[in-house]
């Protein structure tokens, strides 16, 4: 991936997340394409943001809403995002939806190779990528990993 168009260095940016403790993210220290990615996990903990840092190319949020936790490990590299770890507060309210509508528009733009969600473990989660034309990868009788390209 070219680092040098991946992050941004428009003066005119405003975009700035700070949670006391960690360190900023904006749009000088990370790359500004991801911010669509950290809006639609806010959103869905209604803006109590427990954590959201970058470190070694993987972006981390934790959020929380009425005991209930939205949360992120998304690795992003040279070819692919990875959906490592992902839960939303608000249950069966297309928020997935909405970040893959994310991670696709930055999978067009950087000519990234695909999206990859790691470790599925729910019948609902593996629904939900068969409907999104992911492809399951490994044991096909357990498929884990799904791609789509």
């Amino acid at each position: 991936m070219n680092q040098k168009k991946f992050f941004t260095n428009d003066d005119n940016a405003s975009w700035s997340f700070d949670v006391k403790g960690m360190p900023a993210i904006n749009s000088k220290t990370f790359p500004a394409a991801f911010f669509p990615v950290i809006g639609v996990m806010v959103e869905d903990c209604n803006y109590h943001i427990r954590k959201c840092y970058s470190s070694q190319d993987r972006l981390f949020f934790e959020g929380y809403y009425s005991h209930h936790f939205s949360e992120l490990m998304l690795r992003y590299g040279r070819s692919k995002l990875v959906v490592a770890r992902i839960e939303f507060a608000h249950k069966r309210s297309g928020n997935m939806t909405k970040l893959f509508e994310v991670l696709k528009h930055i999978k067009r733009s950087y000519h990234l190779d695909k999206i990859v969600i790691e470790s599925v473990q729910t019948d609902e989660m593996r629904r939900w990528c068969k409907k999104n034309n992911f492809i399951p990868c490994g044991d096909p009788d357990n498929p884990i990993n799904w791609e789509w390209k």
